[in-house]
């Protein structure tokens, strides 16, 4: 069957196949793959490692200081797409290794400091009576409770707002507007309880 192929088809095939891993990513993984694989093998001959799989490891856990999972994973799934693949021993340890490193992004991630309602009361407070200084304070006060996008929140005038008992309603210009209430973004309009 091989002879049938021709020695130039034979070539060709071979060529092929060898680009198939690479060719089937999209243009942008395919070229942070390879951006990747040099950054590994710059880091591995620079050291006086071999180039093979424990090296790798060890190159992970290394990179595993300075950047995040993903970076982590990636690096991985770059060499297996240069590789044949990982042992399961070695896919073992970079997992160990990515799982690790993500554990440590969420054990050390600080959550926003969320601001209270007496906040920003003085914050709205502070605000001139004119009417930009109205605009920016009914921006501020439903951008912390009804969460409007951004461009509807810079277009909002007193005259879209509304009190009904004790809830406040606010109309969207851009949307159209429903009454229904507790619906939230995507219906155009939002109701907070004051």
């Amino acid at each position: 069957m091989l002879n049938s192929l021709g020695p130039g088809n034979l070539v060709k095939a071979i060529e092929f196949l060898a680009r198939a891993a690479l060719e089937g990513k999209a243009p942008s993984t395919g070229r942070d793959y390879l951006k990747e694989n040099a950054a590994r093998r710059k880091w591995i001959q620079n050291n006086g490692l071999p180039l093979n799989e424990t090296s790798t490891l060890i190159y992970l856990a290394s990179r595993s200081k300075l950047v995040g999972g993903g970076s982590l994973a990636k690096i991985v799934a770059a060499f297996k797409m240069s590789n044949v693949e990982m042992s399961k021993v070695g896919c073992q340890l970079a997992a160990d290794v990515i799982r690790a490193t993500r554990r440590k992004e969420v054990q050390t991630r600080q959550q926003p400091k969320a601001v209270s309602w007496s906040e920003l009361q003085v914050v709205a407070g502070t605000k001139s009576n004119d009417e930009k200084g109205e605009r920016d304070t009914l921006i501020l006060l439903l951008s912390h409770q009804a969460l409007p996008r951004a461009e509807e929140a810079a277009k909002l005038k007193w005259s879209d707002v509304t009190q009904n008992a004790p809830l406040i309603e606010t109309r969207s210009r851009q949307r159209l507007a429903t009454t229904r209430i507790f619906e939230g973004r995507g219906q155009g309009t939002w109701e907070m309880a004051i």
